[in-house]
């Protein structure tokens, strides 16, 4: 598979993605014009007005009014397609879901070049086809986690800044395996305008073993200085406790949505940490040396100033689960293969999928009273109603635990290999 049949596969599942929000995903922002507004105004049809986007294009209560540069194409876009359509509101919707699938289409084929060469610095060995397999494969998981499957469900709220956010962390982690570290700072820097938390790459930087701490500090501390200036010269007021206050309100959902950030990819790109530190090729590499603490660091910010149901901002791990998990099933791929025709296997997974189906059915709500006490309880993890698995987390959280109990033997592989 070359790099035009890799670009063509983004391009189609960036499609897939985004016609599925539109047309499938309940709850989609981007679904009707109706939820659309909603979502980014908080405006039902009677109280629409002209200005509405303007307001969510240029002004905005912070930190959404830093957010900038994921917005600027927009604005020509929508006038220009409005000479079309002579209709603005329409105009910016047909503006606002172009722009997502062109973004979504150059993140997904950054995730797969990132995966290969990932993949050519552990295994030197590995042929260019069977590292384009491998980034292949790194685009479907990028593509079928939550938090993109679902990118404009309630509660996620993704826009173009985060699908942009995305592909310029992935563009400065390629600069990073390159070791162009110029280029990979000032991609951080151009990225503040974007979304605060790809300052996630500037962290990395910290961990270049080979590079003076002084060298470190200066191409980290560029991002961080021009951030802190940026909001300096454009004050706004923002109380971060808030989305701690809904956290720890609502444990059940908080619990659930952080489940639901990975599935199966928590512990796949652990496993696939832990197969990838044993080889020395890259076992000095900055990727590899900050997970864990990038990993404790991001929970920490999401769960004490932002809300974990928002899962497209833990998301941003995405920069090491999705090439650790790919590294793993590709260095094991014998053994889970095995494991697949295996009929003590098949049995365990028979009977873990009927197990999950009898509690999810017994987690339903029987009427619109009972859903509200749930809702109330254990927060919009139930939302939706009817309760049906294009209209509520529920059932998705219950696939992605299904997707987790089916990797979990996997570990076994990893232990084997060790012994």
């Amino acid at each position: 598979m070359n790099r035009w049949k890799l670009c063509v596969l983004a391009l189609i599942l960036a499609l897939l993605v985004i016609a599925a929000n539109m047309f499938l995903v309940g709850e989609s922002s981007i679904g009707s014009i109706d939820y659309f507004r909603y979502d980014l105004a908080g405006l039902y049809p009677a109280q629409a007005d002209s200005g509405w986007i303007d307001r969510w294009l240029w002004t905005g209560e912070s930190p959404y009014k830093y957010r900038v540069l994921g917005k600027l194409p927009l604005g020509p876009a929508t006038a220009a397609i409005d000479l079309l359509v002579q209709n603005r509101e329409q105009a910016f919707y047909i503006a606002f879901t172009v722009w997502s699938v062109l973004l979504l289409w150059g993140f997904l084929y950054l995730v797969a070049r990132c995966t290969e060469q990932i993949m050519h610095n552990a295994c030197p060995s590995l042929g260019h086809r069977a590292a384009a397999w491998t980034g292949a494969l790194a685009m479907l998981l990028a593509a079928s986690a939550p938090p993109v499957l679902f990118l404009f469900k309630y509660p996620v709220h993704s826009t173009p800044s985060d699908l942009l956010g995305y592909l310029l962390m992935t563009a400065a982690l390629s600069s990073l395996l390159q070791r162009r570290l110029a280029w990979c700072c000032a991609i951080s820097t151009l990225a503040v305008f974007c979304r605060e938390t790809t300052l996630l790459v500037p962290f990395m930087l910290l961990f270049l073993g080979a590079v003076p701490w002084q060298r470190r500090l200066v191409l980290a501390g560029i991002p961080v200085a021009t951030l802190v200036l940026y909001r300096l010269l454009w004050p706004g007021v923002y109380d971060p406790s808030t989305g701690a206050q809904v956290n720890f309100t609502m444990p059940l959902e908080m619990l659930g949505f952080l489940l639901l950030v990975f599935g199966p990819l928590w512990l796949l790109g652990v496993l696939g940490y832990f197969a990838l530190v044993r080889r020395p090729a890259v076992a000095n590499e900055p990727l590899l040396r900050s997970f864990p603490w990038a990993v404790l660091l991001v929970l920490a910010v999401v769960l004490f100033t932002a809300r974990v149901r928002e899962i497209r901002i833990i998301y941003v791990l995405f920069l090491y689960f999705v090439p650790f998990a790919v590294f793993f099933l590709y260095r094991f791929r014998d053994g889970w293969q095995a494991m697949l025709r295996n009929r003590f296997y098949l049995l365990y997974l028979l009977l873990a999928a009927t197990l999950l189906v009898r509690v999810w059915v017994s987690l339903m709500p029987d009427n619109r009273l009972e859903l509200d006490r749930l809702i109330a309880s254990a927060g919009v993890i139930y939302n939706g109603y009817p309760a049906t698995p294009e209209h509520n987390w529920l059932g998705i959280l219950f696939a992605s635990l299904l997707a987790l109990l089916a990797c979990a033997p996997f570990a076994g592989l990893l232990a084997r290999k060790s012994a």
